[in-house]
């Protein structure tokens, strides 16, 4: 039997190609465009929270499932690609609009501290502490809480199609406002990271 060279579907694309191809390139632009969202983000950041002066944008690149980092130039492996700090996850827009796909996290990530000699563990301990001195009101209104042994702390985010329609509405602001209301609860715990790098250099200078 003659196997076809084109499946059934690249067969449908062939005999629509030109209208497939705008598709292609209209998805594109929008793939652009939705990076331009997060370099408003990333310049509101720099406004907002100076001391955060470190970011990565990996929101459309097909090797992630879309990440965005934003942390400090002092903290070990700042000059990395992928450094400790505040970390929005499954982002890309590819995954935002498949059900199928992870949920959108956002999170304090400490991961890279250990290859420094820092220990994560009393970063975490620390977050406890700290989420342990907040009320429920405030929990629950920061939607901060503890995370997994790569974090110290995650911060809930909006549902995926909440987040598709806060990005079509308004020039995309409920978009941005959703993302740096994350950033804010996140960076109010940033110092933890600093203690955890200062006291690890202390203990260096010590022996």
């Amino acid at each position: 039997m003659t196997q076809e060279t084109f499946n059934p579907a690249e067969q449908f694309l062939l005999r629509q190609w030109s209208d497939a191809r705008r598709l292609e390139m209209a998805m594109e632009s929008t793939r652009q465009k939705y990076q331009g969202v997060w370099e408003r983000i990333q310049e509101r950041i720099a406004q907002e929270h100076p001391d955060l002066d470190w970011s990565r944008l990996y929101v459309k690149q097909f090797w992630s499932k879309g990440s965005a980092g934003f942390g400090r130039k002092t903290w070990p492996g700042a000059d990395k690609e992928w450094a400790p700090g505040i970390w929005f996850d499954n982002v890309r827009l590819e995954v935002l609009s498949d059900p199928d796909e992870p949920p959108p996290e956002a999170y304090l990530w400490i991961k890279p501290l250990a290859k420094a000699g820092v220990n994560p563990e009393g970063v975490i301990a620390a977050g406890a502490r700290a989420l342990a001195r907040m009320t429920p009101e405030q929990k629950s209104s920061s939607g901060l809480a503890a995370a997994d042994g790569d974090s110290a702390l995650s911060c809930a985010m909006p549902p995926k199609g909440e987040l598709l329609d806060m990005l079509l509405q308004r020039d995309s602001q409920p978009f941005i406002d959703a993302i740096m209301a994350r950033v804010a609860a996140l960076a109010t715990f940033t110092s933890l990271i600093d203690d955890a790098v200062q006291g690890a250099k202390g203990q260096r200078t010590k022996a």
